[in-house]
């Protein structure tokens, strides 16, 4: 037979039953409840120079530029966040922080620490002082990384996701160790959104482009204006949350509690007796298997179906039957082959012993 007598057509003629079968069972979708959905909120992005317009900016990759940044800083409350280069091989260890972003009412420091031989020693410093406030989101986690890549020690740190459901907790409910984000927090005290994007996944160890210092000044300013508004409403409290509920000083790789200097408090772990975590989340419902039980239940019914499946080193079609999980004694017919015939038992040693006495008595 030539190629061109071999048409596609005439593979559904040598199985006519299947293709008429195929054609005509419709297997009923699950009916979609039609609920409306809420229409989501559109959130500004939030910048810097929209509630600081005046501020500088003072972006160091030297010593003595972070130096003079430093003592531009003269808040006693500042934003502090940390970048530094992601890695995309799963397993990889994390890369050593990079930059350090301070920020206040007038200023916003952007300290690349990466590009320098030593750890800047004012700020260092800072963030040793107790009577400066550093404030941001996951600083548990921050705090860590600047003792294990540079031996800093962090005092008087707070904890935004603490602060927040400690001074708002008819908002915030859930677990009061659980994390939020810089950009919800945002979103709901100020109308506005956080840009994370692909530049949160950029390279921090290199001279910073335009869109990281936008990026990097957004974060520490945002942070410096959520714990502003927060504390604007602690002393409305009754009774007054203690500092110790969200407030951590981190020293020699440990979490302690705030103390003086010179001194050395308590081990401090998050908890706050005061807060309502709300009630337990419900449970999630259980799988609706219906719409798959209806297909199973109609191919059962179907006699035979040429289910496309390319097999290892064969590229055809392998044949689908409904008796394909059944074992083979239980398959009309009975079993596909004669059963194998028991094979004789092994000798002891005694009938051994006699068998050999047989023989040699022959000889």
């Amino acid at each position: 037979m030539s190629l061109s007598a071999f048409q596609p057509s005439s593979c559904t003629e040598l199985i006519p039953s299947v293709a008429t079968s195929t054609a005509l069972i419709q297997i009923p979708q699950a009916a979609e409840k039609s609920q409306p959905q809420k229409p989501q909120k559109q959130f500004k992005l939030y910048s810097w120079s929209i509630f600081s317009p005046q501020s500088p900016i003072f972006y160091a990759r030297d010593p003595v530029a972070a130096d003079h940044a430093i003592s531009q800083l003269t808040g006693s409350v500042l934003g502090f966040d940390l970048e530094w280069k992601p890695t995309f091989v799963k397993g990889a260890p994390r890369n050593p922080v990079a930059l350090v972003q301070l920020a206040d009412a007038n200023t916003i420091a952007l300290i690349q620490i990466s590009a320098m031989r030593v750890f800047p020693q004012a700020l260092r410093d800072l963030l040793q002082d107790p009577n400066v406030i550093k404030a941001g989101v996951s600083t548990q986690d921050d705090c860590r990384h600047l003792w294990a890549d540079y031996q800093v020690n962090c005092r008087n740190v707070v904890d935004l996701s603490l602060l927040a459901r400690t001074v708002d907790n008819a908002h915030w409910k859930g677990s009061y160790k659980s994390s939020i984000g810089l950009a919800r927090l945002c979103e709901v005290y100020f109308d506005y959104t956080l840009n994370k994007g692909r530049v949160q996944r950029s390279n921090w160890t290199l001279k910073l482009s335009s869109e990281q210092i936008e990026y990097a000044a957004n974060d520490c300013h945002a942070g410096f204006m959520i714990c502003s508004e927060l504390n604007r409403r602690l002393p409305g409290m009754n009774p007054t949350p203690l500092q110790v509920y969200y407030t951590f000083d981190f020293l020699y790789g440990y979490l302690y509690e705030p103390s003086l200097p010179n001194q050395q408090g308590r081990l401090w772990h998050p908890h706050n007796p005061n807060y309502d975590p709300g009630p337990p989340p419900e449970p999630k419902p259980p799988k609706d298997n219906q719409k798959n039980n209806t297909q199973l239940a109609i191919l059962a019914q179907l006699p035979m179906a040429v289910i496309p499946a390319p097999r290892r080193g064969y590229g055809g079609t392998r044949t689908y039957t409904p008796q394909a999980n059944q074992s083979r004694d239980e398959r009309p017919g009975g079993p596909s082959r004669t059963p194998r015939r028991p094979c004789k038992p092994r000798w002891s040693p005694e009938q051994r012993k006699e068998r050999r006495q047989e023989d040699s008595s022959q000889i």
